[in-house]
């Protein structure tokens, strides 16, 4: 007798993980929010989170998931290699909400069995803006520009 194989379980254990995953973040973000800026293990904690939400979704082939959580992470990234205190937690949350409610959107369609179709350009370009100002900011400062945060962007 042929075994098939089936991805339900495999779908399942991503969606459970993915909306853990943003409800932590919501948690720290929440726990933060009256903070000035964010401590360095809340930047740590954040960047592991959106690093696994764009792993497992690269791995379940959902590029614009991926692609979103990659661009928070890039945020996350160059406050882990540059941390600064000039940057407040509540300029933060905009971009955090933002990425977190397109990945919410696209986790609802496919539980719903429904196409994940979101767009996520309008994060990319927002996202790439703030980080060309932060770059521009330490080049002026006449700081060192950590090494990019690679990510090959699926074709």
């Amino acid at each position: 007798m042929e075994e098939s194989y089936s991805s339900d379980g495999m779908l399942d254990t991503y969606l459970y993980e993915s909306f853990q995953l943003l409800e932590q973040l919501e948690t720290i973000v929440l726990l933060d929010s009256n903070e000035e800026f964010l401590d360095e293990e809340s930047v740590h904690e954040i960047f592991r989170i959106v690093h696994t939400i764009k792993g497992t979704s690269g791995i379940m082939m959902y590029d614009n998931i991926a692609i979103a959580a990659h661009k928070l992470e890039d945020i996350f990234y160059y406050l882990r290699e540059t941390y600064r205190e000039d940057i407040s937690t509540k300029d933060l949350m905009e971009y955090i909400f933002m990425v977190s409610d397109f990945i919410e959107g696209e986790l609802d369609k496919i539980k719903e069995a429904r196409n994940p179709d979101g767009n996520p350009d309008n994060i990319i370009k927002s996202i790439d803006e703030l980080l060309l100002n932060w770059k521009d900011k330490i080049r002026e400062r006449g700081g060192e520009l950590p090494p990019e945060n690679l990510y090959v962007e699926p074709r």
